[in-house]
C-alpha cells in the first residue's frame, strides 16, 4: 500500500507519519497491494483539518476529520473509513 502525506501550513513529526502509516495498514491488508492513500493535512486557527482518500481498482473511500492534536485527527478519519469499508464488504 502506496501512502502520500501532503503537509499545508503544517508541519508534521516523524512519528506522526509513522503512525499514520500504521493505522492505515489494516486497509491495504483487505484491499490488497495496489491500494493507495492520500493524506492531506492542513491547518486553520487552532485546529489540525486531516482528508484521507484511500483508492482501490473502482473502490474509493474518503473521510474529512479535523481536531487540535494531530493523532486525534488520525484516529477519528480510520474510524469513518473503517466504517464505509464495512458497508462495502
Amino acid at each position: 500500500m502506496k501512502v502520500q502525506v501532503v503537509e499545508r501550513k503544517v508541519n508534521l513529526k516523524d512519528a506522526t507519519k509513522v503512525y499514520l502509516d500504521e493505522k492505515l495498514a489494516k486497509f491495504g491488508k483487505v484491499f490488497g497491494a495496489d491500494t493507495t492513500a492520500t493524506a492531506t493535512f492542513y491547518a486553520q486557527k487552532n485546529r489540525i483539518f486531516l482528508e484521507i482518500t484511500l483508492r482501490s481498482g473502482d473502490v474509493i473511500l474518503r473521510s474529512e476529520t479535523d481536531d487540535t492534536d494531530a493523532r486525534c485527527a488520525i484516529d477519528k478519519a480510520v474510524e469513518v473509513i473503517d466504517g464505509q469499508m464495512r458497508k462495502y464488504k
